[in-house]
């Protein structure tokens, strides 16, 4: 195709001096780099055109930012063409050649007119923008009947900041917006003026710990919120006039729970901590009222069948809502009569929520939902229990406005898997493996079938999929519409198992697949956590972590007869045998080896100043490559048993890498395989609902 300003491919069309591409005469603003990337393979079509000659074209041969910036664009192309009426696969990645698109672009001659949207500013204190990019068919779909027509309305863009900008809130006036962003590198505090552009954007915090989810004081003098680093996590009250922090209390450092919530009086603080004395974290309520107060907790501490995470107050605030984990994957929303003391079930068997807001008349809750790393929203009648489907892509962390409009957040985290070719002179960064429109991670190889199985929630939840060593032929081995989790080769590439979480009950279970039979077996556990198995060197049993006297330890699983045989007994996490008596395993950010023979000796490999991740670390041979983590970054090494010599390959920015995945090695290409992610996006959207009074 010749250099045209304006092409279609399929239903779409892409306008380049306007930076917008149309589907279905609905209209959405992309980045220039966008446009740019799609009109050079357009122009390049049926070429494959390399990274290399794309980073030269669109990045001026910048391979430094380039680098990074090409896997970011071709992702954000992708979502652009996911129209839920017109969806297509619009680039092909082709393996250690390039992209190129599937699509024959046609030049469009006569350029048709751009529609401006026109918006209503309900609230006066909001400045009309345009509809954000890659919203596709923003609409409620009803689940139950609440109203009598479908509801479809307009979402306004409220930051387009570099980077993610994440739970939002709205000042009790509704002039104000405060929320977080990591646009100047760290994540900090940040209060926006709403209605006017020209007031330019606060930031409130400036100190080395990270702030969480911050609430109003009711006279809008006062940010509350949670903010940590590696060693200590505070509740505390910002004053924005004098930007003055005050501690109000302690939070855990390792929980990743860190909800806050405010009474709409503003006399009473809810938080998520761990008091000293108390056996877990929980909610605890701080009376702002008092001066010195001590936290009262709120949550059950011992015993408990659930573990209370988020939490918001109702606007009369005589409710408390709560979200409460039974697992890994059953989460509810439970209603509190605070006054009374009595429990109402809201809705059952979620598997993530991702935040809660009551609207101001009290009558509804809105809610986000993660499942297999994709989310959505809805929005409940706590009378009635009717709910609707919040159809916006990546919506997640709602915030009522007091006009009845939702602020929340549009946040993408795609994952793909990577490949780091080890021995090259020039150390270059991991390069795409697996890279779809859909999430793809946790893959491992097997040098007896020369095959990669992973997980893609390409179906809608993480299953299991075998594909060839260059990512290519994928086929999808499950169909369990669960979450898997951990798949792993036995010894001599047969079978493949992997784990879910029950979706009833606190066991997980695991899943055995056969490829000579291409049978699927379960085994019908009641061990509790399971951890991350592996297969034992005999090929038919299976290692598995139990926790026992509050230890987590490792025990050889006989599949028949489910008979445990405890195997390591000071502590451990994820283990790889050597040899049937020689055990290497991680535990305490360390990592051991022990003789299966002598229970009560073993010999430190590394130590917690060099290792640091109990997860993230595979052997082959004499050699044992982890991820490291650094302040920001990753650091991929390896250790040598024979010269006990650790050597450092390559650093991935942190929030590139995942922290928890593990490693794999490719030992005929002589390469690591890991689970990358591209750096999550998130900008901050506005949306009014319409719901019955």
């Amino acid at each position: 195709m010749t250099n045209h300003d304006v092409f279609s491919l399929g239903p779409y069309i892409v306008h380049v001096n306007e930076n917008q591409i149309t589907c279905l005469d609905e209209n959405y603003p992309a980045p220039p780099k966008v446009v740019n990337v799609l009109r050079y393979l357009a122009e390049q079509h049926p070429k494959v055109v390399s990274r290399d000659e794309l980073i030269e074209q669109i990045w001026d041969g910048n391979q430094a930012v380039g680098e990074k910036a090409l896997t970011n664009t071709i992702w954000q192309v992708r979502q652009f063409f996911n129209h839920p009426n017109a969806e297509i696969e619009v680039i092909e990645t082709i393996r250690k050649r390039g992209y190129k698109l599937n699509v024959t672009p046609q030049p469009v001659g006569i350029e048709k007119p751009l529609v401006q949207s026109d918006y209503t500013n309900k609230s006066l204190v909001f400045p009309l923008i345009v509809v954000a990019s890659i919203i596709s068919g923003v609409m409620f779909s009803l689940q139950k009947k609440v109203t009598q027509q479908d509801i479809t309305s307009g979402v306004t863009s409220i930051t387009k900041m570099p980077g993610s900008e994440l739970r939002p809130v709205p000042s009790p006036d509704g002039k104000l917006l405060a929320f977080t962003s990591n646009a100047g590198g760290d994540r900090q505090l940040y209060v926006k003026t709403l209605g006017d552009e020209n007031v330019p954007l606060q930031q409130v915090t400036f100190a080395d710990k990270s702030p969480f989810k911050a609430v109003w004081s009711s006279d809008q003098s006062a940010l509350y919120f949670a903010q940590k680093n590696a060693v200590s996590c505070e509740i505390v009250k910002l004053s924005l006039n004098t930007k003055e922090i005050s501690k109000l209390a302690n939070c855990p450092v390792k929980s990743g729970y860190n909800y806050i919530a405010i009474s709409n009086d503003g006399k009473t603080l809810a938080f998520h901590g761990q008091e000293k004395g108390d056996s877990s974290d929980g909610i605890y309520f701080l009376d702002l009222t008092q001066q010195n107060a001590k936290p009262i907790r709120f949550s059950c501490d011992v015993n408990c069948q659930y573990r209370d995470r988020d939490m918001a107050f109702s606007p009369d605030g005589k409710t408390l809502a709560v979200t409460q984990r039974k697992s890994k994957a059953l989460e509810r929303i439970a209603l509190y009569t605070l006054n009374r003391q009595e429990l109402k079930i809201l809705s059952q068997e979620h598997s993530d929520i991702v935040g809660l807001s009551w609207h101001p008349s009290g009558d509804y809750l809105a809610y986000g939902e993660q499942t297999a790393d994709k989310r959505t929203g809805f929005i409940v009648n706590v009378a009635s229990e009717q709910k609707y489907k919040i159809d916006i892509a990546g919506f997640s962390y709602p915030s009522f406005s007091n006009d009845g409009g939702i602020f929340f957040q549009t946040r993408r985290e795609n994952y793909f898997v990577a490949s780091y070719q080890l021995g090259d002179e020039v150390a270059i960064s991991p390069q795409p493996l697996i890279e779809s429109h859909f999430a793809n991670q946790s893959a491992v190889y097997s040098k007896e079938q020369n095959k990669l199985a992973f997980l893609s929630n390409e179906s809608g939840y993480y299953e299991l999929w075998l594909s060839d060593q260059d990512g290519f032929n994928r086929t999808q081995l499950t169909h369990l519409n669960k979450k898997l989790r951990y798949p792993t080769w036995s010894a001599d590439g047969t079978k493949l198992l992997v784990v879910s979480v029950a979706e009833n009950k606190e066991d997980d279970q695991i899943y055995i697949y056969n490829l000579k039979n291409q049978g699927l077996t379960k085994l019908d556990l009641r061990l509790g956590v399971v951890g991350r198995p592996i297969w034992h060197p005999n090929n038919k049993d299976l290692v598995i972590k139990q926790k026992v006297d509050g230890r987590s330890n490792l025990f050889k699983l006989d599949i028949n007869s489910f008979e445990l045989t405890q195997l390591t007994h000071k502590g451990a996490y994820i283990g790889n045998f050597i040899d049937p008596q020689t055990l290497i395993y991680s535990y305490g950010d360390t990592l051991w080896k022990q003789d299966l023979r002598e229970a009560n000796k073993r010999e430190r490999l590394l130590s917690k100043n060099e290792f640091n991740n109990n997860y993230s670390w595979t052997r082959y041979e004499d050699k044992i490559f982890f991820k490291s983590e650094g302040q920001g970054f990753y650091t991929i090494k390896s250790y040598d048993f024979f010269s006990k010599t650790v050597t450092p390959f390559v650093r991935i920015p942190q929030e590139q890498a995942t922290d928890s995945d593990a490693l794999s090695y490719n030992s005929k290409k002589h390469q690591l395989i890991l689970t990358m992610r591209l750096t999550p996006q998130s900008d901050i959207k506005y949306y009014v609902p319409e719901l019955e009074r």
